[in-house]
């Protein structure tokens, strides 16, 4: 070893209870002649900063495909500088490992096995369906309360301040992510959002971002009403169509928005909360946030910010104002169960689908926080405005020729008025344009679906070919 000692790289023999904790590393990465300066913030202008910042670079090249990030730049989110994964997840025990022999004492430091995640939807659906999914666990319940344990213990939400000032509502909110990771971790299909609520003394909603449907859709999301489209991250918000949502969202190849792991060649959007320690600045292209939130200034080191406004119609609501805010997970996002359904003619997909349907459980409530504004009485109250006229989305598709032989072509016309994006559906799939035309080779009998959304809705037009005889399809 050219670099470091053994002692350096294997330890001192000794069991510690973090790779984090104090005298594991018996190296430090400034140690004269080697990583000189090499923690030293670059990007001054000037020649020492920029030396400095070629040689970060030449030891990042050198540590990168052997040495987690976290090793140099993740600090530990416990006040003890000793964090592992099983320290949330397998937590300690004192009870003895064996009682036998009968002196036998405790044995420190013992983990449960518990193996403890955070899926209270999935677990729920087991447990209520155990006979028909052949579940024979008799303590899902156990299991679910510690996954809704460990979900709240993940990250807390504060107000940091609320006023009414010359008639005009600011909250500020505060979001902290208190896990080792990103939150939500894992797959792509987990999220979290914010739901922020004001109402008045007798209960009357002033104003509202991100309530959730008892489809589990959540009310201004944009995936709510267009799969093809995902929610930005806000700095402020300003009307019920924005919510803040924490997210990985995928895009293939073309940029377009993917629910499928195998098509995934990009993130679109990640503004998932970091772990405390992690620099948005200051990291590798394989962690690294995308979207608007990496212009997001409060966006950082393992917190969030987020700034509600609103013009309170001060004749309509005077007085106190309650302000409230939750923190809420979901195991599966909206947009995933729709891309899943498309292929409801599948069992599989059918028995899921009615089970889900009928849970009520969508998703769960991390943390909250509540607080009492009084109106000033100031401000002049918005005008009264008819919302302008929106035209719902049309879709005409048609099909020729009326009748073809099996093997044979035929071209499927479309067009669409109103609408933003189009997507194909049961013997043809995918998002379309539009208006257009395809040719598509019949086998057999098929059924072509054209969904099409715009601001206001969507609307679907379907054609089909029927088998007349053993040879011949015809156009219904």
């Amino acid at each position: 070893m050219d670099c470091h000692t053994e002692e350096e790289v294997h330890g001192d023999g000794n069991t510690y209870p973090s790779m984090q904790e104090s005298g594991v590393f018996k190296v430090s990465c400034s140690n004269a002649g080697c990583h000189q300066n090499v923690l030293e913030k670059p990007g001054k202008g000037d020649a020492a900063s920029e030396k400095v910042s070629q040689q970060a670079k030449k030891f990042h090249k050198k540590h990168l495909d052997t040495v987690d990030c976290s090793a140099c730049h993740v600090e530990s989110v416990l006040a003890c500088d000793t964090m592992s994964c099983q320290d949330c997840h397998m937590p300690k025990t004192t009870a003895k490992v064996s009682n036998r022999p009968m002196w036998l004492g405790t044995k420190e430091g013992f983990a449960k096995h518990h193996l403890v995640g955070a899926n209270t939807v999935m677990l729920t659906l087991l447990r209520d369906n155990a006979a028909a999914l052949d579940v024979n666990s008799s303590n899902l319940d156990l299991g679910i309360n510690r996954a809704r344990d460990m979900l709240q213990s993940a990250a807390t939400v504060e107000i940091v301040s609320a006023s009414v000032n010359n008639g005009q509502l600011e909250a500020r909110v505060r979001v902290e992510n208190n896990s080792g990771h990103k939150a939500p971790t894992s797959y792509p299909s987990r999220r979290m959002w914010l739901h922020f609520k004001v109402t008045d003394s007798n209960n009357n909603v002033v104003f509202e971002s991100g309530p959730i449907a008892d489809d589990g859709s959540i009310a201004g999301v944009d995936d709510a009403v267009d799969q093809t489209a995902f929610e930005p991250h806000y700095n402020v918000i300003n009307s019920a169509g924005q919510v803040q949502v924490y997210e990985a969202i995928m895009g293939d190849s073309d940029g377009i928005i993917t629910y499928t792991l195998l098509r995934g060649a990009q993130y679109l959007k990640d503004n998932r909360l970091t772990p405390k320690g992690f620099d948005k600045l200051n990291v590798s292209s394989d962690v690294e946030v995308h979207g608007l939130a990496v212009d997001d200034t409060d966006f950082n080191l393992g917190s969030d910010e987020v700034t509600y406004q609103y013009q309170i119609d001060v004749n309509k609501f005077p007085g106190d104002l309650n302000v409230s805010v939750s923190l809420n997970y979901q195991t599966i996002a909206h947009g995933f169960l729709q891309d899943l359904y498309r292929d409801v003619q599948l069992e599989q997909v059918q028995t899921f689908k009615a089970m889900y349907d009928a849970q009520s459980l969508k998703h769960e409530e991390i943390a909250n926080a509540q607080t009492t504004v009084v109106s000033d009485g100031g401000g002049t109250p918005p005008p009264a405005v008819e919302p302008p006229a929106v035209a719902q989305p049309t879709v005409n598709l048609t099909a020729s020729p009326s009748s073809v032989a099996r093997g044979g072509s035929v071209t499927l016309s479309w067009s669409s008025a109103d609408a933003s994006s189009c997507m194909a559906f049961d013997n043809w799939s995918g998002l379309k344009a539009t208006s257009g035309s395809q040719t598509i080779t019949l086998n057999g009998p098929a059924t072509f679906t054209l969904s099409c959304s715009g601001d206001s809705g969507s609307a679907s037009d379907t054609v089909s070919y029927q088998a007349r005889g053993r040879r011949w399809l015809n156009l219904r």
